[in-house]
């Protein structure tokens, strides 16, 4: 029985995550055009993209897709809150899709972005104690990578 449940369970999440763009997408009552599902697709799979190596990996699927229409795209997902885009010092802007509050380990050697979950309960509470009406709070360390730091 166990066996049975962890196969569906698996064949659930495939199901979801191949169509998570569409879902994603309806639910913010946007059209579901095969360029925003790809655009959804490519930030799912890189996790933090900046927007020409995304027009990069799209011209494989659509060769004629222009730099405007994937900015025009990335506009759309950015006001539907369906990605958010992260500043990080010396590098250009990146895309994501929006996640529970996690922070970005930045590596400074090669400019690896890592996600690490973070509990921002104590700071939320310190901002309010400011009576401080905040809209995002962006959290980055910067360092050397575990990968970086062996060579």
């Amino acid at each position: 029985k166990k066996i049975f449940c962890d196969i569906l369970r698996t064949m659930k999440d495939k199901f979801f995550n191949i169509h998570m763009p569409e879902n994603l997408l309806n639910k913010n009552k946007l059209k579901a055009t095969p360029q925003r599902i790809a655009i959804i697709k490519e930030i799912m799979r890189a996790g933090h993209i900046d927007i020409h190596e995304l027009h990069k990996r799209l011209i494989l699927y659509f060769p004629s897709i222009s730099l405007a229409t994937v900015y025009k795209n990335i506009d759309t997902l950015l006001e539907s809150s369906i990605i958010r885009e992260l500043n990080v010092a010396h590098q250009k802007k990146k895309y994501e899709l929006l996640q529970l509050s996690h922070a970005h380990m930045v590596c400074t050697a090669c400019g690896k972005i890592t996600d690490v979950q973070i509990d921002t309960d104590c700071i939320v509470e310190q901002i309010k104690d400011k009576k401080f009406h905040y809209h995002s709070c962006d959290v980055y360390f910067y360092g050397i990578c575990d990968e970086c730091s062996r060579k």
